[in-house]
């Protein structure tokens, strides 16, 4: 901090301290012919300085020790997200907040504290609302530059974007950015929460427009985009990847692989009639014994006395979005099965107004065709949740995903094998003679039958994910993992992103006979581990600029889906009124907790905007850019109108024959009501000059304020060009 700097925030912070000392210059008469006189001034005068000097020096020590402890109290609320404000904060409130309490318990180990915050020595304390959302900006503005930085030395990256309602009825667009570092690792960072009136794609669109541009990253960057399967975002014409592309064509989208998993579960649920029955059994039988707490406690009672301690010790509840949900609510029934026998026969004897439905309950899950089904649908769901944890990591890429899936389709056609078959037999068998349950009549097959779904989850599996298989991101894995990549692979990357085909094959060739005598396995990872040795990159600089690229491209949005998570824990119901830019700023320092910050630097800001000043320059950015997150929007609302009224009122061409309206105070009541004229001229941006067979009319129309007619009946020859009229006069003569 600058002297000028230091001096501004004394002389706020201790304009009314009674500790400031004054430096004041002395005058010495200094008789002549005395040395010792000479120096006995000079040393007094010496010695005062310093000493208030140091004074100030400590004085500007203390106010930004106190400062900075407020930052560390307020930073450890953002990190754990909990509410920093009370509901009173006057001096007579048993609880003042989480902040100010902290700040109270702190106080006792800390004298700064102690005299600055309770005892009150200053005339400042810096707690307010007004301040406390000042330091959050100020923080999360810090970690945001550093993350920044990182980006643009980064050169290329990629978008993730999702969209959800908060508790307040807004929609929340989470922004996160994929880049890749020196050193090949992948990150994908958290940008903020950015409210939205509509989640178009033209909208969406322009957002992510505006904030690249506030953050001066250039959209010929980008190399990547990653969405769900909304038809805003994914949609061919108007989707937002379809207009991104329109300006940059290298930003290549890809459909989260964790959806169209969850995607193809949800398919298997609703196509297939026998598992659509089990998952809503499942779902009623949550709903019985979990809607009442006297259900429950016979079901936890039950539990307790048979000693089942592996497992669920709940029923779980079923949803389309959850993508776990699934497994956690077969595994809790199949551990639980014989505790729902027995809490489902105690209900239906003992409660005379909910046994007719256990009895029903019961005779449905009682049956071994419902048991052989939540056997089976339990072990393929239980595969189908290690890809759908796999393909929630931000550190995978294309070729990891198209590896797993495949394993895990191969897994699941074992199923339909003899051998998986008796397992799962074996299994249901085990289960209905533990439990009294017939066993089946019908004489088994040999695999597991279609109706189960057998075949369905793995076809959706092999043509859904077929979505996602570019053909640059399957020339490029060619291209990084195999020993000798086809020629049409390296020439498509090399046309793709501008590179010389003659270096990228004598660098590939090269590579893969270093590589070989290291390695056996090619794959990426290995292939990473090697080029990042001994800084062989250097030497392989295409090679490295491929991998960069094929690293940063997306393969889901799990990490926006992870912030919603924050934002439910921010946002909470005691919360609603929160303002948005305190909201993104707690999200973010909470997200990218990992970022240290500065408090020097941080508190060298606040001084700089104006200790206490609240003046609107501190949020200037802020308000930047939602005056061009509103121009846009209300550009797209002009453009939509301009589109509508074109549609709904046709233009008309010089010679066409109108037909005009005339109103009653233009006419009288034995004139037309209409008339007829022929356009002369189109001037001004669609203003008409019309005219009559009498004259040219001495206004101009526009094109909602007459109608074309199908034929020609005036000609412009007919109009008397020299002749000026009203409308009413107009109306008059044609009467």
């Amino acid at each position: 901090m600058s002297n000028k700097r230091q001096l501004t925030l004394v002389d706020f912070m201790s304009s009314r301290s009674k500790k400031t000392t004054n430096v004041q210059t002395r005058s010495v008469e200094i008789p002549e012919n005395s040395a010792t006189n000479v120096d006995n001034t000079i040393n007094e005068d010496i010695l005062n300085i310093p000493k208030s000097e140091n004074n100030h020096n400590k004085v500007v020590k203390e106010n930004r020790e106190y400062i900075k402890c407020l930052l560390e109290t307020l930073l450890y609320c953002a990190y754990q997200g909990i509410p920093i404000r009370g509901h009173r904060e006057n001096e007579d409130s048993e609880n003042m907040g989480n902040f100010l309490e902290l700040m109270k318990l702190r106080a006792k180990d800390n004298n700064i504290l102690d005299r600055y915050f309770l005892q009150k020595e200053k005339s400042f304390r810096y707690v307010t609302g007004t301040h406390t959302n000042e330091f959050i900006s100020l923080m999360a503005a810090f970690v945001t530059k550093s993350i920044i930085k990182d980006i643009q030395l980064a050169g290329i990256y990629s978008i993730l974007i999702d969209e959800t309602q908060d508790l307040a009825r807004h929609e929340q667009v989470s922004f996160i950015i994929r880049y890749v570092d020196g050193n090949l690792n992948p990150h994908e960072v958290f940008i903020g929460f950015y409210r939205t009136a509509r989640t178009d794609g033209e909208c969406l669109t322009n957002l992510i427009k505006v904030v690249l541009n506030s953050y001066n990253l250039r959209i010929e960057d980008l190399r990547g985009q990653c969405y769900d399967g909304a038809a805003s975002m994914r949609g061919s014409y108007n989707g937002v990847q379809a207009k991104i592309r329109t300006e940059n064509p290298l930003a290549f989208y890809v459909h989260c692989h964790a959806h169209i998993l969850n995607l193809c579960l949800v398919d298997l649920a609703k196509q297939v009639s026998y598992v659509r029955n089990t998952f809503g059994t499942l779902k009623t039988l949550h709903s019985f014994i979990g809607a009442s707490s006297k259900r429950y406690q016979i079901f936890e009672q039950i539990r307790t006395k048979m000693g089942d301690k592996i497992g669920p010790k709940t029923l779980k509840s079923l949803s389309d979005t959850r993508w776990s949900c699934r497994i956690d609510a077969l595994d809790s029934v199949v551990s639980n099965f014989t505790v729902i026998l027995k809490t489902l026969e105690d209900i239906s004897e003992q409660d005379s107004i909910n046994g007719s439905d256990a009895s029903s309950l019961l005779f449905s899950i009682s049956n071994f065709e419902f048991v052989f089904c939540i056997v089976f649908l339990n072990d393929v769901m239980r595969e189908t949740n290690i890809l759908s944890k796999y393909l929630q990591s931000p550190n995978i890429n294309y070729a990891n995903v198209n590896t797993m899936t495949l394993q895990t389709v191969a897994i699941l056609s074992e199923h339909r094998s003899v051998t998986e078959f008796d397992k799962t037999w074996n299994k249901a068998m085990e289960i209905t003679k533990k439990n009294n349950i017939s066993s089946p009549k019908l004489p088994r097959k040999r695999t597991i039958p279609l109706k189960l779904g057998g075949d369905i989850v793995i076809k959706e599996i092999q043509d859904r994910f077929k979505e996602n298989d570019l053909n640059i991101l399957q020339a490029m894995k060619d291209v990084i993992i195999s020993e000798k990549p086809e020629n049409n692979s390296i020439k498509l990357v090399c046309e793709t992103y501008n590179l010389d085909f003659n270096e990228v094959t004598i660098e590939l060739a090269m590579f893969n006979r270093m590589f070989k005598t290291k390695y056996d396995e090619f794959n990426i990872d290995n292939k990473i581990a090697y080029l990042l040795c001994g800084d062989i990159q250097i030497g392989f600089t295409n090679y490295t600029k491929i991998i960069k690229i094929f690293l940063t491209i997306p393969t889901n949005t799990s990490s926006c889906e992870r912030t919603f998570s924050c934002l439910k824990r921010l946002k909470s119901y005691l919360r609603t009124s929160m303002g948005q830019e305190r909201l993104s700023g707690l999200a973010l320092l909470q997200i990218q907790r990992e970022v240290p910050i500065d408090f020097d630097k941080v508190i060298d800001e606040f001084v700089s905007n104006g200790v206490g000043d609240k003046s609107i320059f501190r949020r200037k950015e802020k308000i930047i850019l939602k005056r061009e997150v509103a121009i846009t929007n209300l550009q797209i609302q002009a453009a939509k109108m301009l589109r509508t009224s074109k549609q709904k009122f046709q233009p008309a061409n010089v010679g066409e024959t109108v037909c005009i309206r005339v109103l009653n105070v233009d006419s009288s009541k034995m004139d037309p009501q209409n008339i007829l004229a022929v356009v002369l001229d189109i001037v001004d941006n669609d203003f008409y000059k019309l005219a009559t067979k009498n004259g040219v009319i001495n206004r101009l129309y526009t094109r909602n304020q007459f109608s074309v007619c199908r034929e020609n009946l005036i000609s412009i020859t007919d109009v008397q060009r020299d002749v000026q009229i009203s409308l009413r006069e107009a109306s008059t003569s044609n009467s």
